[in-house]
């Protein structure tokens, strides 16, 4: 499971107010239950959701992955202050109202989790549940946040130079990908823009805690980990990865491929989506749930919404 998985998505490029993006589309060829926009994160691009594009399809969701601007197929603009996460969250909104007339589900790898964050705050009523997959609570802090910064020493030298760092930079244990693999990683990053990695890179340290906000949005979230996640994981013992991190409940049966790609299984990311289908509504409501998997070992505000299943089985 790679960003070389196949897949039956059409690469299309859409024109926004905010600009262009490039997107993989993937349709059901059947009855569309609903719509998903997945966002990447930091130096990732639509590729990252190549393992999960097919199944989500073939479970009836049409399913949208974009390259947010700047970022591989995307242009972006040429100045480093303009990527801020309020800013790219008004061009995942933006990408969504040319999607559907309803609200879409959403889901963000990483620092596309907090850009995700940012456009459910900013239009609640857009997106039918928000799906966060190995982001945070707000910007990273402590050794990442440190090797960004190391990194900016050799913008002089250019994009190439930056990657052959992070390639030296590699965390032990890290898979190393195959040859086509390593090739499109390398091609990717040398096309996507200068400015774009270093406005996210600023985006990414700089993020204020939003969680509570969150919550009072009344939006279903459900926040993800996997087992080899080293930014933002919950119990991560670092002093202040985790700082401020209070939502949700945890899922952690999978893991990240090289450079962040997500493995995760389809049937964990759809939890907060409602199946709805004639089947599924007679089974178990219409309500969207946020489903709990493991209880972190801290305070938990994002209750689980309950089914009518649920509050029908307390009543008995």
């Amino acid at each position: 499971m790679t960003q070389l998985a196949e897949h039956h998505a059409q690469a299309r490029f859409v024109q926004l107010s905010a600009g262009g993006v490039a997107v993989l589309d993937a349709t059901p060829t059947g009855a569309s239950r609903d719509t998903a926009l997945l966002v990447p994160g930091h130096t990732g691009s639509k590729e990252d959701f190549a393992p999960i594009l097919d199944p989500l399809r073939e479970a009836g969701y049409r399913t949208v992955a974009l390259d947010l601007p700047g970022q591989y197929q995307s242009p972006g603009p040429e100045d480093r202050g303009a990527y801020t996460v309020e800013w790219l969250a008004q061009v995942v909104t933006q990408l969504a109202d040319t999607l559907s007339d309803e609200p879409v589900h959403l889901l963000g790898h990483s620092f596309g989790g907090l850009v995700a964050r940012a456009a459910v705050l900013a239009a609640p009523g857009r997106y039918r549940s928000l799906v966060l997959l190995a982001s945070g609570p707000c910007g990273l802090d402590g050794g990442l946040r440190a090797r960004l910064a190391e990194l900016g020493r050799l913008v002089p030298q250019g994009v190439p130079a930056i990657y052959e760092e992070l390639e030296r930079l590699r965390p032990p244990g890290e898979p190393v990908p195959e040859p086509e693999v390593a090739g499109f990683l390398r091609a990717r990053f040398l096309a996507s823009s200068l400015a774009g990695y270093l406005g996210m890179g600023d985006a990414i340290t700089s993020e204020p805690d939003r969680v509570d906000a969150l919550r009072d949005s009344g939006v279903p979230t459900l926040v993800c980990f996997g087992e080899s996640d080293n930014a933002w994981l919950p119990d991560n013992p670092g002093p202040n990865l985790n700082a401020g991190l209070r939502a949700g409940f945890f899922l952690r049966p999978f893991t990240e491929t090289s450079r962040g790609a997500p493995r995760a299984p389809v049937g964990a990311l759809r939890r907060p989506w409602p199946d709805r289908s004639p089947q599924g509504r007679r089974r178990r409501g219409t309500a969207p749930a946020v489903e709990r998997c493991r209880r972190p070992r801290r305070s938990t505000p994002f209750p689980p919404v309950r089914r009518p299943a649920d509050r029908d089985r307390r009543r008995r």
